[in-house]
């Protein structure tokens, strides 16, 4: 991140965080994109099909007592840490995708630890407004597409500016 920042390449940061991540990780859509994005030579070697996928997802609401929404946590829970950083794969994908289709957008480069995410834009013509624009379509799509949200620990931070901080 502070590579990104003094390397002048940027003009802008957006500092995003997703709300409650953890409980809000749906184990059956991450079953559905990964069952979406294999290969079927895999699938059906694997005998990766709707029955595991709905054996799997019995399973997770078996081990949260059938209460508890998303995965389970601990501390070191190797496990959960994995599936998180899987099903947050499929939303940098299409933050990404948003990014480098966007004319107003020079260069981009996505930072990411966990749910905190750190996008750092080299605009055309930019300014914060565009930048909260951007934030409702990413917005949107979480919300639409993954099923999460951000919280209110958003900014966006005008590089151009020495004083302004992440």
């Amino acid at each position: 991140i502070t590579k990104a920042i003094h390397s002048q390449k940027f003009n802008f940061a957006i500092r995003l965080d997703i709300e409650r991540f953890f409980e809000n990780i749906s184990i059956q859509n991450l079953l559905n994109k990964i069952y979406e994005y294999t290969e079927y030579d895999i699938k059906y070697d694997k005998k990766f099909n709707s029955y595991s996928i709905e054996s799997i997802c019995d399973f997770f609401d078996y081990i949260n007592c059938g209460e508890i929404k998303g995965i389970p946590q601990s501390d070191n829970n190797i496990i959960s840490n994995l599936i998180s950083d899987i099903y947050i794969k499929f939303l940098d994908l299409d933050i990404n995708e948003i990014l480098k289709n966007h004319s107003n957008i020079t260069n981009f480069t996505i930072n990411r630890y966990v749910d905190d995410i750190y996008i750092f834009l080299d605009l055309k013509n930019g300014n914060k407004e565009f930048c909260l624009e951007l934030i409702n379509v990413f917005s949107d799509l979480l919300l639409d597409k993954h099923n999460v949200k951000f919280n209110n620990k958003i900014s966006i931070i005008d590089l151009s500016i020495e004083n302004e901080n992440l």
